[in-house]
């Protein structure tokens, strides 16, 4: 959720809200809610006297919800300190905002920035005919917010946003907003809070200072780059959730614009013909691996930028439907393209223990395993095994397959399709997590794989 854009339905009369939520003892709803509300802050409808607004502070934390150990929990920090500044300008005619952040980034990004150099930026956000942000969609029935209010002070307690998550189905995304203070007349804000679903927090901010009408330089909202064609419209209201995450934990690369016609895909392996290695555009190190049975196809994990561009070059190219998706663990760079296949006719295959997390996909069939009990697709080509890598600190479903011939030899190929143990084998020792690259050889022991294993 956008801070800067929900936060100035506090302080701004000109959002015309008619969906608008009140948590009262008695039974009606007064007709004049949002009156009450705007005088609360201390606005009313002949207000022009606020020229800005500017809310900063020394506390800035975001968690993640889409990197996290457990299946149902908010463990990974991606930002363990940092601090925020948000100003608001209301004159002109318009609504202009900026954002400047300072966000010093937890050990989940050791791997991209191995120093941990924090993340020093400034976003700007204006409204009008030359408008510009980059923000999820937002109930009134234009703008898709509601706001929550203190049924004693008729002050704000949330703004919430309506989203369709592509694992938890309708969910709600939360600005809390508590601790007010007096300020020139207005009543503001000091501590924010983002809460998915009422239970996960992802952002916790806390505001040292407010000022009201300071003094502001002409060119402080100016852009000073050229944004070119940057104009990418959200046409899917699911990709809403999908967004934010990205941005809340510095992820998003924008929308995949590859084709089918852009995959580099491969069969390496003579010894195991039906065994394809697809490689993205671009992205050197990051590959999935497909297998071709005689009558379908299995793709080992599920990123959700080329999902359906790979059901499109599998249909292309082989002719056979994807009858199943095996993501390596349920984090969202790796799974949350798993919608799309089961909306094309995939079953998924997960450690029964992860199968709650998949429920809400609509039209989700399972195929599960569990310890001692690995899953197993074999032809009389090859033979891959599923097997999940138990107690894993990276993830608690996190899986790994192991493809080998149908009938091996000393000198048979044995490949390890994996994710996120090794994400700088070219740096082993210095840039990796030892504690992972353990768990992962000691599960391929338990299990008897080769040490040649590619």
């Amino acid at each position: 959720m956008s801070t800067a854009l929900i936060l100035s339905t506090l302080i701004v009369i000109s959002l015309t809200f008619s969906s608008v939520a009140l948590s009262l003892r008695q039974h009606e709803v007064p007709d004049d809610l949002m009156e009450r509300g705007l005088n609360a802050i201390g606005i009313d409808a002949n207000t022009t006297r606020v020229r800005n607004v500017r809310i900063s502070g020394s506390q800035f934390r975001t968690k993640s919800m889409i990197t996290t150990i457990a299946l149902d929990g908010m463990d990974s920090t991606v930002v363990p300190y940092g601090n925020q500044t948000i100003t608001y300008s209301y004159g002109e005619g318009g609504l202009k905002q900026r954002i400047d952040r300072f966000a010093g980034l937890g050990t989940l990004w050791v791997f991209a920035r191995p120093a941990l150099e924090p993340m020093d930026y400034s976003v700007v956000v204006q409204d009008g005919e030359d408008g510009s942000a980059a923000v999820i969609r937002v109930f009134d029935q234009s703008l898709n917010i509601s706001v929550l209010f203190d049924p004693d002070t008729y002050l704000p307690f949330a703004i919430r946003t309506y989203e369709d998550h592509p694992f938890f189905g309708p969910s709600t995304n939360d600005l809390r907003v508590y601790d007010y203070i007096r300020v020139d007349g207005l009543m503001i804000p000091r501590h924010f809070k983002i809460i998915y679903n009422n239970k996960r927090l992802i952002t916790d901010f806390l505001a040292d200072e407010v000022s009201v009408n300071f003094d502001l330089e002409p060119s402080f909202f100016n852009v000073s780059a050229e944004r070119g064609n940057l104009n990418i419209p959200v046409v899917d209201p699911a990709l809403t959730a999908y967004i934010g995450e990205k941005y809340a934990n510095y992820l998003w690369f924008g929308r995949f614009n590859f084709t089918a016609m852009d995959f580099d895909a491969q069969q390496p392996y003579t010894d195991m013909p039906g065994v394809w290695v697809i490689r993205m555009p671009g992205v050197a190190n990051y590959r999935q691996i497909l297998l071709e049975t005689d009558n379908y196809v299995v793709v080992l994990d599920a990123p959700s930028e080329q999902a359906l561009v790979l059901l499109e070059w599998v249909r292309i190219n082989i002719g056979k439907p994807v009858s199943q998706i095996w993501p390596t663990h349920h984090h969202h760079d790796h799974a949350l393209g798993v919608p799309s296949f089961v909306e094309n006719g995939a079953e998924v295959v997960v450690p029964k223990m992860a199968q709650s997390y998949y429920a809400n996909i609509p039209g989700a069939k399972f195929a599960t395993y569990e310890r001692g009990a690995p899953y197993i697709v074999q032809t009389s080509d090859y033979r891959a095994t599923f097997i999940h890598v138990e107690g894993s600190i990276h993830a608690r479903d996190h899986s790994v397959t192991v493809i080998m011939p149908a009938c091996p030899t000393d000198d048979s190929t044995v490949l390890v399709f994996d994710a996120d143990h090794v994400v700088q084998a070219q740096l082993m020792a210095t840039h990796n997590d030892h504690n992972e690259l353990s768990q992962l050889v000691n599960a391929m022991a338990k299990h008897r794989v080769a040490k040649s294993a590619l």
